[in-house]
């Protein structure tokens, strides 16, 4: 908003209050095109998860999924929180955008190396042949640290239409190409070989319509104002990786590939959720946060806000795919996957609580709370471990299912309570606030639900077209009975998001 010449300068409450409504209105086109593109994206990939269940055996999805769970700290070292930083420092971005491409190419380098090092050491480890998967998964490296400077600046000019045209096309070409090897007998490798077919095409591209230049001289001496602001990030987001692994990495170490695989598809199912809300929002919430710097009561607000919007939403989700596991299960896949549905049952009711304590981390960027969001993670991924080598020991991966589920539940509460700033008034029970009601309400509809429909005799796909939406359909109800405000809110946000991409 600026001044109106014709009536005089405009006092500072009218300028920071349209200020406000301009983030708000940001962070609300940012919202329909990343949910566009996250429901486009999960669908295709989900969609395309199923193809490649049929198309290959569970021993596939194990090898992969163990692949991966060596991959992921590679993955983060790439980019080691320099898009956070980026992010952060928009207002001055072209000041930091080419040193911060040279730093992410060296940094994708170092990773790209020490993945492929690590390669045949993994395959001893978890006694599988994971060596040729996890090359290719090295040499994809390099290429997916370029693409950091471009999609930050997308991101910090709040370009999400075009961010949304070139990451969808981007996540078809590998979908349909990953199909396609599978058909023509390329097994495992038809998971990795599209990253890096992929990632090589998509490059030129992003940098060309971010914006964004490459300049030859390398800036060393910016370097360090950068490395200053990510010490703490890539330290705490190397420890995140062990919680989005650790599950992974156990069973890879004491169960077959079959094993491994069945788990990996449920957990695949049960993520979408986590993906669709958590990812969809905490693209557009951290941005937002960091532009609020300096106001902690709006930033609180603004997460406790997100976060109860974000319990309310999603745990009937969660809590209906619990429900409907075993039908889905049975009418989606064929009996090779079978086991599948109680680890489902388990991740989904785990992956509740954690979509919602999951934009804590963003929080803790957009804040600053760096030494803060390291030792949380530590902690959380120390008794993560824990609740994995338990669970493997004590029911196998049922046992690993359960012992996430039980980790995630706790992790929810204690991570969003931690994670408020010093100075922050009543934390526990603001964090109280975003769990009590949610729970409560959607926990009722699922009983519910779940009693209504398992004595009747029907058809699995009759089951699962009837119990899943009947926890989403109580759960509405109640919401609307004994909390008004929160469901007028969640319907507004939808109904704008839904504008927005009608338009």
């Amino acid at each position: 908003m600026t001044d109106d010449p014709t009536r005089g300068p405009q006092p500072a409450a009218a300028r920071t209050t349209g200020r406000a409504q301009g983030l708000r209105a940001a962070a609300t086109r940012g919202t329909a095109w990343t949910s566009l593109l996250t429901l486009g994206t999960r669908a295709l990939q989900f969609g395309s998860q199923i193809v490649l269940a049929w198309l290959l055996s569970p021993a596939a999805f194990g090898l992969i999924g163990t692949a991966y769970s060596v991959a992921a700290f590679a993955w983060f070292i790439r980019h080691a929180g320099i898009g956070v930083v980026l992010i952060q420092r928009q207002r001055r971005f072209d000041r930091w955008a080419n040193p911060a491409a040279w730093l992410s190419l060296t940094t994708g380098l170092i990773a790209a190396v020490g993945l492929a090092v690590a390669a045949p050491f993994a395959t001893v480890f978890f006694d599988k042949p994971l060596t040729l998967i996890i090359l290719i998964l090295a040499a994809a490296i390099p290429f997916e640290a370029l693409q950091i400077v471009p999609h930050s600046k997308l991101l910090a000019d709040l370009k999400f239409k075009r961010f949304f045209f070139l990451e969808g096309g981007h996540v078809l070409f590998q979908t349909v190409l990953a199909i396609v090897l599978a058909m023509s007998g390329f097994w495992a490798l038809s998971f990795v070989l599209p990253r890096l077919i992929g990632s090589v095409f998509y490059l030129p591209v992003m940098w060309a319509a971010s914006g964004a230049r490459f300049k030859p001289r390398p800036e060393f001496h910016h370097w360090k104002y950068l490395l200053s602001g990510i010490t703490w990030i890539t330290a705490g987001g190397l420890i995140i990786q062990v919680i989005n692994q650790g599950d992974y990495i156990v069973l890879g170490r004491y169960l077959s590939e079959e094993v491994v695989g069945a788990y990996y598809l449920a957990f695949v199912i049960s993520s979408q959720t986590m993906m669709l809300i958590t990812i969809n929002f905490g693209g557009v919430l951290l941005p937002t946060l960091s532009k609020l710097r300096g106001d902690l009561p709006r930033q609180n607000r603004a997460f406790l806000d997100v976060c109860k919007l974000i319990a309310t939403f999603g745990l009937p989700v969660c809590l209906s795919l619990a429900v409907v596991a075993e039908p889905l299960i049975e009418v989606v896949f064929d009996n090779r996957y079978e086991t599948a549905a109680t680890y489902l049952r388990w991740l989904a009711i785990g992956m509740g609580f954690r979509l919602v304590a999951h934009n804590a981390n963003f929080y803790l960027q957009a804040t600053g709370q760096w030494k803060k969001y390291f030792v949380l993670n530590c902690v959380n991924a120390a008794a993560f471990l824990l609740a994995c080598w338990v669970g493997v020991k004590l029911g196998g991966a049922a046992g690993v299912a359960v012992g996430v589920s039980v980790f995630f539940a706790l992790y929810g509460y204690g991570h969003i309570t931690a994670s408020l700033a010093p100075g922050t008034e009543g934390r526990f029970t603001a964090a109280l606030k975003v769990f009590a009601q949610p729970v409560a309400i959607t926990g009722l509809a699922a009983a519910l639900a779940w009693g209504a429909t398992t004595p009747i005799p029907m058809p699995p796909v009759v089951r699962l077209l009837v119990a899943g939406p009947l926890v989403i359909a109580l759960s509405a109800l109640f919401i609307r009975l004994f909390d008004r405000p929160t469901y007028e809110e969640i319907l507004r946000r939808l109904t704008q998001v839904l504008r927005r991409k009608a338009a």
